[in-house]
């Protein structure tokens, strides 16, 4: 627990957790108790939130390229 009182200790865990969700795991195992739930709990919602973010625009996108293809085919079926 010494360890979390030292200058710039909490900036060194911290600066790993903010890239990977496995940076966040090894960070919170460097933490006590609670600091290292609430760590994993925000990098899950983070995480979790980044897959809704990608799904949702890859379904635009797919929705999109839907109508594209489907005008596409239509005018050269009639050519």
């Amino acid at each position: 627990m010494g360890r979390v009182n030292r200058p710039g200790y909490l900036r060194d865990v911290a600066a790993p957790a903010r890239e990977t969700l496995a940076g966040a795991l090894g960070a919170a195992h460097q933490l006590p108790g609670r600091a290292a739930a609430d760590l994993l709990r925000a990098a899950h919602d983070a995480s979790t939130s980044g897959l809704h973010v990608a799904g949702i625009v890859g379904a635009v996108v797919f929705a999109g390229l839907a109508v594209w293809f489907l005008r596409v085919h239509r005018r050269t079926r009639r050519a």
